[in-house]
């Protein structure tokens, strides 16, 4: 299926610019780009505000079940056990606060789904841990790293910006994952409010920052006289 386009022309020159519209499949290269880009600014700097504080420290922390027929089934039910472990004692006892992102791996029929979390906490006994996990979800795993903060970013980045789904199972996937954020914060670092700046996109023809939106979709055109500042 060919991808669809919104144009936006700059106001002093007239040139045209393409932006894509999304499509919903959240492995599409086209659409997917400027997103990722978007929320991994903003996921840097969450973490570059995050105050160190001892004893904690970051944490690689990887939970897993066993695997699902249905991708949505399994996420849903990932992210509400892990809902449940936050709100135990023992977590609340050894944990400030964190980021994590859903992953999903495997094949139809037998979805692999896990979380990938960086949090900032104490030692954190790994057969504790895991005990802990059984009591909210059926547990397949935990595995959990301390990392430097340095790496705290690559670790959480390269599981919302992977891109290697077999193009006839991403939407299934991407189905899966509808309801839910690239990444979510939780604990203290959801409390944290951060402010990305950005830089408004200038016409490559006349270095010009303003644009007029005329939406193009199957050949129909809408002329508006709304000014547009792209990302």
């Amino acid at each position: 299926m060919e991808h669809q386009f919104r144009y936006i022309f700059c106001s002093a020159c007239g040139y045209r610019k393409a932006v894509p519209i999304s499509c919903g499949n959240r492995f599409c290269p086209t659409c997917s780009t400027a997103r990722r880009s978007r929320t991994l600014k903003r996921l840097r700097a969450i973490i570059l505000n995050v105050s160190p504080r001892r004893p904690y420290s970051t944490k690689h922390l990887t939970l897993t079940i066993p695997n699902s027929t249905s991708a949505g089934a399994g996420a849903k039910y990932i992210v509400a056990a892990f809902r449940k472990l936050r709100q135990r004692l023992f977590w609340q006892r050894h944990v400030l606060g964190g980021a994590y992102a859903l992953d999903i791996t495997g094949s139809p029929g037998q979805w692999h789904v896990h979380i990938h979390a960086v949090i900032q906490a104490k030692f954190t006994p790994w057969r504790k841990l895991l005990s802990e996990w059984k009591r909210v979800a059926k547990a397949s795993g935990v595995f959990i790293q301390e990392v430097p903060v340095q790496h705290v970013l690559s670790h959480l980045t390269s599981y919302i910006t992977k891109n290697d789904i077999p193009e006839a199972w991403q939407m299934e996937i991407s189905t899966a994952l509808r309801d839910y954020r690239l990444f979510q914060t939780f604990g203290s670092w959801h409390n944290i409010r951060v402010h990305v700046s950005h830089t408004d996109f200038r016409c490559p023809r006349c270095s010009n920052t303003g644009w007029l939106p005329e939406w193009c979709l199957d050949g129909q055109r809408a002329p508006t006289s709304r000014i547009l500042h792209p990302i």
